[in-house]
Formats: C-alpha cells, sequence, structure tokens
C-alpha cells in the first residue's frame, strides 16, 4: 500500500510559565510500575517512539467511504463500498488506487497531496490503464473488523475480508460524519479517531447523462454547484466494446461551480469501445499519528459519485 505521513506542527500560542510535565514512551519491555525512559545511551526511547512503541511512526493507514450512484437508462443503482488497509511498514507518499471496478479510486485526485499538482485549481491530466496504479496491499489485523459509528445511522462493521477490510452493501450510508473506531490486535492498539469522515453532498443534475456521445472531445459537464473544495471529473474510453480491461482516459479537477469543459483529444482515436463518465466530491481527512493516543496516522476520505456509461454515435 502507498500512503503518506503528514507532519502538523502545532501552533503554540504564549509562552508557558512552568516546566511541562514529563513524557514516558512505553515500549515493550516496559511494565506498569517501571520505565526505561531515562536518557541513558542505552535506552532506545529518549527522543521519540520508534518500532517498538505502541502508536509509533511506523503504524499508518488508509481508509475511504465512497457512496457512489451508478446511472442507467431506466434509474439508478446506489452501491455503498467501503475498504481501509493498516500496515505497520514505513509511510510513502499517496498514490492512485486501483480499488473500484478496475479504476482509479473517484475522487482520490481531490487528496491534498494531489490537488497541488494542478495550477489554479483546474486542469486535467491523461491517465492509461497501463500507469500501472497501486493495488489495494493487504491490511495487518487490527481487530475483527473496524467500526464506522456515524453521527445519525446505524454503526458499520467493516469486517477482515481477503487481506483488506471492506464492506459492500446496497443503498447510501445513513449519517454525515463517521468516528473511526479501531480494537486493537496484536501490536496494534485501540484507538478512537472522531469526526474522521464528512460526506459531501450527492451530485445532482449531471450532465451528460447515460445514452450516446456525438463528439468525443471536447466535452462540456455540468452538476448542481455546491462551491465545495472542488469535483473531479474521470472520462475514460475502453479499447473495445468486450474489452473493459485496458482504457485510455482524462482525469481532471474542476472547481465546484457547476461547469466545466473537458478536452479528452486522446480518446478520440483510443479505441472503439464505450466512455464512462464520473463525477466525484471527496473530503479527505488526513490525522497525524498520536502515541500517546495509540492512534495510527491515517488518511480518511469520504466521496460521494456519480457515474454512468455512454455509447459513442456511429458505433
Amino acid at each position: 500500500m502507498r500512503r503518506s505521513l503528514l507532519l502538523l506542527l502545532p501552533l503554540l500560542l504564549g509562552c508557558p510559565t512552568t516546566e511541562p510535565p514529563d513524557v514516558i514512551l512505553w515500549d515493550d519491555d516496559d511494565s506498569a510500575s517501571i520505565d526505561d525512559d531515562d536518557d541513558s545511551s542505552g535506552d532506545d526511547d529518549d527522543v521519540a517512539p520508534d518500532d517498538d512503541d505502541a502508536g509509533g511512526p511506523d503504524r499508518s493507514g488508509v481508509l475511504w467511504l465512497l457512496d457512489r450512484q451508478d446511472l442507467t437508462t431506466d434509474g439508478s443503482n446506489d452501491r455503498l463500498f467501503s475498504a481501509a488497509t493498516f500496515a505497520l511498514s514505513a509511510p510513502e507518499p499517496m498514490q492512485d488506487y486501483e480499488v473500484y471496478l478496475g479504476l482509479p479510486l473517484p475522487g482520490l485526485l481531490l487528496h491534498p497531496d494531489l490537488t497541488p499538482e494542478l495550477e489554479d485549481g483546474e486542469g486535467c491530466v491523461e491517465i492509461q490503464s497501463t500507469d500501472g496504479w497501486a493495488s489495494v496491499d493487504d491490511s495487518v489485523g487490527v481487530g475483527d473488523k473496524i467500526q464506522l459509528a456515524p453521527d445519525d445511522g446505524p454503526q458499520l462493521d467493516v469486517a477482515l475480508e481477503d487481506g483488506i477490510y471492506r464492506l459492500e452493501a446496497d443503498g447510501p450510508p445513513e449519517g454525515d460524519s463517521w468516528d473511526l473506531e479501531i480494537d486493537g490486535d496484536g501490536a496494534w492498539p485501540a484507538s478512537v479517531t472522531a469526526d474522521v469522515l464528512d460526506l459531501p453532498p450527492r451530485l445532482d443534475n449531471t450532465f451528460p447523462t447515460p445514452g450516446t456521445l456525438g463528439v468525443v472531445s471536447p466535452i462540456p459537464v455540468s452538476w448542481q454547484p455546491e462551491f465545495t473544495s472542488g469535483v473531479e471529473v474521470l472520462v475514460v474510453r475502453f479499447d473495445s466494446p468486450s474489452d473493459t480491461n485496458h482504457w485510455t482516459g482524462v482525469r481532471c479537477l474542476a472547481v465546484d461551480d457547476g461547469n466545466f469543459t473537458v478536452h479528452a483529444d486522446a480518446l478520440a482515436s483510443s479505441g472503439t469501445g464505450d466512455i464512462q463518465v464520473s463525477f466525484a466530491r471527496a473530503s479527505w481527512t488526513v490525522v497525524p499519528e498520536a502515541p500517546a493516543e495509540g492512534r495510527p496516522a491515517l488518511h480518511a476520505g469520504a466521496i460521494t459519485a456519480v457515474s454512468f456509461r455512454m455509447t459513442v454515435g456511429g458505433r
């Protein structure tokens, strides 16, 4: 798994008049009454927690909650997809994940580690299925399940299945904001992170809609604006009607004002398959690790998206 650890430095207001208390960093040879944080040369807890300290900097996780509406010509199909992966290895830069129906995770372009790559808050990049998207790595067990506790609605229990924590169900999630609860297991401490997921508004009145696309480029797109942090627009053309494993696409970041033009010249001659269009809003929370609380570094994303297929005219 690829992920990043974003270090947030607190803003200190004023100056303390007394000495701060000592901070004891426990490791695997500490007991309830004895610690070895004596700043001696043989102590491995002199400055900062390391790989044998609970909640040390080598613990990190990526979690997302995707509320996706798959539009069809005769209605819509709501699906909830949630996945998480946690590891004890050193964190790496955040990259694109190929986790949903063979395409990049919608809304990931709105992650704060990726959006600075586009100037003026808008722009497009060409992508291909051969770019080597990262798949979800197997997770270190942090308990039989992780819990997403919403502010209003039933708790979501995301179970460990086939190496990662995954939940897939019909219907949109109930609640707008969730706490993350981890029971802990083995070397991983239990932790609770409040308000880690905040689901953005759903996308309404998107254009185009399922049907026939006459001109592959440019494609004017529109939606009901909300003036949030932005909208990701993903336009992908499959190589052939029978081959959806290979594709060429254009991935765009747009201001959430309701209108954008996708210049998808690369798709005009890239294949003969259908076009898939996705709109997504996302709210990503980057949480620094907190050893004293047993909390890992975490990248958590709440994503709402709408997606549909289109047939290219004349085929």
